[in-house]
């Protein structure tokens, strides 16, 4: 009686803890080994499932040379990186400032390398292959640097070279 007792109580454990087989094992056999799992977690640590390598995010501000090499392969403009990986940068930022006239504001600028290029649709124009990086730069900084006119922050797309 002792003995199916105890059976259980194993059988019952081994249930618990995700492990064991389908069949039941016969009295007085060994217990089921500890699964990686199992054991893991009794040691105070967590298994960890292998995971296909992923290319490190960097800032929201800034898309580097790894993650437009690594971005999908039917991406073909500097426009289309931006959309994919940080579609924040695409969005003013600074609402209610930038007005001019009746109602008009004006949204985030485009740079290559220094020179402006116009609104962020202009991306278009600038092939993936030829670009190093894209950075957000706010309004403040891109108003110290450029002057006037970009309350909305500027994308600055950085060529190889």
């Amino acid at each position: 009686m002792r003995r199916s007792a105890l059976f259980l109580f194993i059988a019952a454990l081994v249930a618990a803890c995700g492990g064991g087989s389908s069949g039941a094992a016969a009295a007085g056999s060994p217990a089921p080994a500890a699964t990686a799992t199992t054991a893991a977690t009794a040691a105070g640590t967590t298994a960890r499932a292998a995971t296909p390598t992923r290319v490190a995010r960097g800032s929201s501000n800034l898309i580097n040379s790894a993650e437009i090499e690594a971005a999908a392969p039917d991406i073909q403009n500097a426009y289309q990186l931006v959309e994919r990986l940080r579609p924040m940068m695409l969005r003013p930022r600074n609402l209610t400032g930038g007005s001019v006239g009746a109602g008009t504001v004006f949204g985030v600028v485009a740079y290559v390398e220094e020179v402006r290029l116009g609104d962020v649709e202009a991306l278009g124009t600038v092939m993936r292959a030829t670009v190093r990086e894209i950075r957000y730069i706010g309004a403040t900084d891109a108003t110290t640097r450029w002057g006037t006119g970009h309350s909305n922050g500027v994308i600055q797309v950085v060529l190889k070279r």
